[in-house]
């Protein structure tokens, strides 16, 4: 319920990317610089703003959708990846090999008619069962060749249907791997929470909300950006916690905050939801707003936040990121190059990288 996103926002990360995209006389040369420029803003943009465990199929989805575009997608195979076998019918043929699920047996009955590739796959597994359930039984299958043609004859995502039907506890790592292949891993590494970035994507007509996850709370490092560019509390930063009867005071301090250019963070909406309607009428009413005022908002996810806040909004979600390499990269994303050359000692560095290690583990 919080993933909504207005036709004016697209156009925001548009321009963005326009602006960055690397210029080029050659017009297909620039052509190209701006399809990649748009689609990795807008991955960043958007990966900014859902949970992890929401990021890597939002990959996917933004793959398909570009080999859809570029006529490389089978829409029947599709189907198939999604849905496996929906068929209702008993499946006649006997299973060769007890290792195989019954839903992996099943499914394989319709991918050999979906493709020429694996017409005789079925086949292939009774007539070869050792060396398919020598591939079966490693631990990462999916980085490891397929036994026999299948191996050299498919193409990746076809590769992904077959570990559909015999491995599916490998399909995140398998989509991840197929990312790779057809975009970059720059699709499968959601970028850090930098509060600098999300000062830069911000405007001060538009309120940044902060999704929290438990045990997050992102006011001390808002508040240390603030310090940082001269909006420090309580004279150019107001804090105000959400409760009964808190209304009246959040809306006084959001009409300081855009008259004089102040910061406004109004902590916890989830618990005054009643009010929320209100702020959003203040946020469409609002006269010339001064170019410094910006807007914090943190709530937990909740369906009555009013849905104009959230189209126009920068979300942000608060939420340890997935993996260790992922972790490591957000506790060195706080950190500048000054500050990693700021001691002489050559223990320094190492000592930092193996704090944000133990940190992420």
């Amino acid at each position: 319920s919080m993933y909504e996103y207005s036709l004016t926002s697209f156009l925001g990360v548009f321009e963005v990317a326009l602006r960055e995209a690397k210029p080029d006389r050659i017009i297909d040369n620039r052509l190209k610089n701006l399809r990649e420029k748009i689609t990795q803003t807008m991955y960043e943009y958007t990966c900014l703003g859902i949970f992890e465990r929401h990021k890597l199929m939002f990959s996917l989805q933004m793959t398909s959708k570009i080999m859809d575009g570029d006529g490389e997608l089978d829409h029947a195979t599709w189907d198939f990846f999604l849905k496996g076998n929906p068929s209702l019918d008993k499946i006649t043929a006997k299973k060769p090999v007890e290792w195989l699920t019954d839903a992996g047996w099943k499914d394989m009955q319709m991918l050999k008619n979906l493709e020429d590739e694996f017409a005789t796959l079925a086949d292939d597994l009774t007539k070869n069962p050792k060396v398919w359930h020598d591939w079966y039984e490693l631990e990462a299958p999916e980085a490891s060749p397929m036994p026999m043609k299948y191996g050299s004859s498919l193409n990746p995502f076809q590769q992904l249907l077959m570990l559909r039907c015999f491995r599916p506890d490998r399909i995140v790592n398998g989509i991840r791997n197929f990312v790779i292949f057809r975009m970059s891993d720059f699709y499968v590494q959601p970028p850090p929470l930098v509060y600098d970035k999300i000062y830069a994507q911000s405007n001060e007509r538009s309120p940044i909300v902060f999704v929290l996850s438990p045990g997050a709370d992102p006011q001390s490092d808002v508040q240390k950006l603030g310090d940082s560019m001269g909006f420090t509390a309580p004279t150019r930063f107001r804090f105000v916690s959400l409760g009964q009867g808190m209304g009246p005071v959040a809306a006084a301090q959001i009409e300081t905050g855009y008259q004089r250019g102040y910061w406004v963070m109004l902590q916890n909406c989830h618990l005054l939801q009643s009010w929320l309607k209100s702020l959003e009428k203040i946020l469409l009413q609002m006269p010339k707003t001064h170019k410094d005022f910006r807007l914090w908002l943190t709530t937990m996810p909740t369906d009555a936040f009013p849905l104009g806040i959230l189209q126009r909004s920068l979300k942000v979600v608060t939420e340890p990121p997935d993996g260790l390499k992922l972790n490591m990269r957000q506790s060195y994303a706080k950190l500048t190059d000054p500050d990693l050359d700021a001691c002489d000692s050559p223990v320094f560095k190492p000592l930092v990288y193996v704090l944000a290690f133990f940190h992420a583990v």
